[in-house]
């Protein structure tokens, strides 16, 4: 393959390297200055430079094998380089853009002979030296399994030191994009204790790059003296490359932190597969080098990604390249990677540290459950290690315990875990039967442990100041007559309704009310404060339904329940995050969710997280949540889903293919910071929705036209898609909806032409306002519905003559007329009524109508007509 036909000679004929003098540039140090020519040849040439780049680099994927998902990747990250500089080029002098095209002529050079160090030239490479890479994932970079012989650094098999997996330097702007355990890219959390990296070196010796290379960064880190390559020729020095092999004047200068010195092997630029060198072969000059592979297991992955080594060590040895000092964020993504390669291994090496890591600095009580929540993920991921034990001891580590001479309230926690481990995983804990057994002791009352509970759940809440306290510790009145308490047949309670009654004080649920067979729990509207630990409600093994709303709750609410909770309200509250445990053994149970206006500020899928499957009603509106809603959409079950008023960004989940039965759907109002809202066309998909009966997608950046199949929502009541980017006229199989639909609001969007006549068959509330582009007027039959929007727009939408004229035909029985030509037209002008003339602006002068079957009463709204000079009505 000569060097023209793979794109080296011809980059440099094509005048795109630094070494060749354009005539815009000459003329500029010509000193005449820059003019706009000098502007545009600029910015031209750096879009050819970079589209340059982009063809070698695909080039390099075609010559070596590597198609598909690789290329994909080059060409959207070409793309995406274009695009910026084009955004760029805008706000540019002319200097300014000559002199970055230079810089980056100067930046892509070495770009463009890295890729020919992997093309070569000439159809003449040695077959053991050719790289053999193989595809991977899409967006991903390829790696290489390299023909290398010769030993590998650190005892590793040969095959595996031989697996050279390219670089990847874009890490996940956050730690939750990215799955752990599940061999994607690992994170790049914020960053680690100035005490981790020194204190884990010693454990995680890093590979010595005088002996050999990393093939997690593609050899790149080589600093050894090997100077054959292995066919055995000998390397030329860098600093004497031959002008015929290469248009570059100084490869040593392009690549000056490559380590290019005398003879010896490199991989300047990263482009090849492995280190390689220049030899004396016009031909074919570039060769692959016996540079032998490092150990994996000592190699540090670039920032953000992961190791294919099935070791933690790759993961910690990137704390020092890629934390700084002191930030445990950092240090807490990486560790848990480690942490996680450790138990893939039935090992748990790293873990304790990842969790002191990860719960360094964290002020409520969600950053320390890592632990349980890393194992309980782990656990459920590979059931037969010994994650499952570990997941149990951590995640019941904090759950109330204790005196109770019933048994140990632990075991409640424990016996959920079993279950779930034995139903859901298939795993079978030896601790089970016994655990499950003091469980089930643990749910025995007595109305006198239960009168204890009150009585301190009394004097905890100002109980002296409640509006009501009737009975209350009074020992001539049994508990079950104290207001707001309602007992079984046994005399244990089993309702508490004390809603908007001054409750006030810090609640403590764990160590106040354990009222082992209550079924409901009311203590909404009152002053309670302080947060909600795990495990609070958790003895409350009998609870359906608890109301806490309307409090002053905060921090992280862990929602632990019992097997048969089905409704929890924890709205109006002050809740900073929320989560489910993945064992939680209301996940079959659990019906009802109402976290709505709180202080909730996390990222959607992390509240979807382990998240019970059946829920049939999840309120979250009016908080801060972030991020896309997950699609596919988790919730089969779902009938009623609120997440208006917040910060959601990206398109509409596939709700029709998730959510058949869904019936409310509210994502409204997401435009509360920049950049956010729900964004992309209205998916047909939605309309599918055969049981919907309310749509709210307002307040967001949903753009096109609305699509006709909206008409078949038959049993629609309230539709809004108001203050959107929609476009195009409306659907005039919205009046399929006339019968049903209460609220119509199209309002501020960018909707156009006339108003269908089927909008003024509606007998509910119709909004238009704020889209300029619709034809006016209104359909006359909307101008008299009282809810419509526009009915006192009487220039435009609704003319006031129109609307007078229509009502004096009503009175005089128009549909007698002899003559009713166009009149109570939806859309014909007033002016082309029989027997109107109006002015040039639309206001009727005469009004003649003799001799044409008037019969009925006179109008009184003909003295709207107030321009009006002729009125003649004689005759029969």
């Amino acid at each position: 393959m000569s060097t023209r036909n793979n794109g080296c000679d011809a980059a440099g004929d094509e005048g795109l390297l630094p070494s060749e003098t354009t005539p815009s540039s000459s003329k500029a140090k010509g000193g005449d200055g820059p003019t706009t020519d000098d502007a545009t040849s600029a910015s031209r040439r750096l879009e050819a430079l970079e589209d340059e780049v982009g063809r070698l680099k695909l080039a390099v994927a075609s010559l070596t094998g590597v198609e598909g998902a690789a290329a994909k990747g080059t060409r959207r990250r070409e793309r995406k380089k274009r695009r910026k500089a084009k955004n760029e080029k805008g706000g540019e002098s002319s200097v300014a853009g000559r002199h970055r095209t230079q810089i980056v002529a100067a930046i892509v050079a070495p770009v463009v002979l890295a890729c020919c160090v992997v093309l070569g030239r000439g159809h003449g490479a040695a077959s053991e030296e050719k790289p053999n890479l193989r595809g991977v994932s899409d967006g991903a970079v390829p790696t290489a399994e390299v023909s290398v012989p010769g030993r590998v650094e650190g005892g590793v098999a040969d095959e595996a030191g031989r697996k050279l997996q390219a670089a990847n330097d874009s890490p996940p702007s956050d730690p939750a994009d990215a799955d752990l355990f599940d061999g994607s890219t690992a994170p790049r959390p914020a960053s680690a204790p100035a005490s981790s990296s020194s204190s884990l070196a010693g454990r995680c010796p890093a590979a010595d790059n005088e002996r050999c290379g990393c093939a997690d960064v593609t050899q790149q880190d080589y600093r050894g003296t090997a100077n054959t390559t292995v066919g055995g020729l000998e390397c030329l020095r860098w600093d004497a490359i031959p002008s015929t092999f290469f248009v570059l004047d100084s490869v040593v200068a392009a690549f000056p932190d490559a380590g290019l010195v005398e003879n010896f092997c490199r991989n300047p630029g990263g482009l090849a597969p492995a280190a390689g060198c220049v030899v004396n072969d016009e031909d074919n000059p570039i060769r692959v080098c016996d540079v032998p592979a490092c150990d994996p297991c000592s190699c540090a992955p670039p920032c953000g990604a992961t190791s294919e080594a099935n070791c933690p060590c790759p993961s910690v040895l990137q704390i020092e390249r890629c934390c700084d000092r002191d930030d445990a964020a950092c240090a807490c993504g990486y560790l848990t990677a480690a942490c996680g390669k450790s138990l893939e291994n039935n090992g748990t090496d790293f873990c304790d540290e990842a969790a002191e890591a990860c719960c360094e600095g964290k002020e409520d009580d969600r950053g320390c459950e890592f632990e349980c929540d890393l194992y309980e993920r782990v656990c459920a991921e590979d059931p037969a290690g010994g994650a499952c034990e570990r997941a149990a001891g951590a995640c019941c580590r904090d759950f109330p315990g204790g005196n109770d001479n019933r048994g140990d309230p632990k075991s409640l926690c424990l016996c959920d875990f079993y279950n779930y481990a034995s139903d859901v995983l298939d795993y079978e804990s030896d601790a089970r039967p016994g655990r499950c057994a003091e469980a089930d002791q643990l749910q025995i009352s007595s109305p006198g442990l239960e009168k204890a509970e009150l009585v301190a759940f009394f004097k905890n809440t100002g109980g002296d100041y409640w509006l009501n306290n009737d009975g209350w510790m009074d020992d001539s009145v049994p508990i079950c007559q104290w207001h707001g308490l309602t007992c079984n047949h046994e005399n244990l309670v089993v309702e508490v309704s004390l809603r908007n009654n001054n409750l006030t004080g810090a609640r403590c649920f764990k160590c106040e009310f354990d009222l082992r067979e209550l079924i409901s729990l009311d203590l909404s509207g009152n002053n309670l404060w302080g947060s909600i630990s795990f495990g609070d409600f958790a003895t409350l093994r009998k609870i359906e339904r608890i109301d806490i709303s309307g409090n002053d709750f905060t921090g992280h609410a862990d929602i632990f329940f019992s097997p048969v909770t089905s409704f929890i309200n924890f709205s109006n509250n002050n809740f900073t995050s929320v989560g489910f445990k993945r064992f939680n053994a209301a996940r079959e149970s659990l019906k009802v969710v109402d976290m709505s206006n709180n202080l909730i500020n996390q990222e959607a899928s992390d509240i979807f997280n382990n998240i019970p499957m059946n829920i049939e009603e999840l309120l979250l509106s009016n908080n801060e949540i972030f991020g896309t809603i997950p699609d596919p959409f988790p919730l089969g079950s779902m009938r009623r889903f609120d997440i208006a008023h917040n910060n959601l960004h990206g398109p509409l989940s596939n709700f029709p293919d998730a959510t058949p039965q869904l019936r409310l759907l509210d994502v409204s109002n997401q435009k509360r910071t920049v950049n956010r809202g729900l964004n992309g066309t209205l998916p047909l998909a939605i309309f599918k929705l055969a049981d919907l009966i309310g749509l709210d997608l307002s307040g967001n950046k949903l753009s096109q036209s609305i699509p006709s199949t909206i008409g078949d929502l038959v049993l629609l009541k309230n539709l809004n898609l108001s203050s959107n980017f929609l476009t195009g006229p409306i659907p005039p199989e919205l009046g399929k909806l006339n019968n049903g639909l209460k609220v119509l609001d199209l309002s501020n969007n960018k909707l156009s032409d006339q108003i269908p006549s089927e909008i003024g068959t509606f007998r509910g509330e119709v909004r238009l306002k704020g889209n300029k582009d619709l034809t006016n007027p209104a359909p006359l039959d909307l101008c008299f519905l009282p809810r419509f929007d526009g009915i006192n727009d009487t220039k435009a939408l609704c003319p006031a003559e129109r609307n007078a004229l229509t009502d004096f035909y009503r009175e005089a029985k128009g549909q007698e007329w002899s003559n009713s030509t166009n009149w109570i037209h939806p859309y014909i002008s007033h002016c082309r009524w029989y027997g109107v003339n109006c002015t040039e602006t639309n206001n009727a002068i005469k009004l003649d109508l003799r001799n044409n079957g008037l019969s009925g009463t006179l109008s009184k709204e003909v003295a709207a007509l107030s321009y009006l000079e002729h009125l003649d009505l004689s005759g029969k």
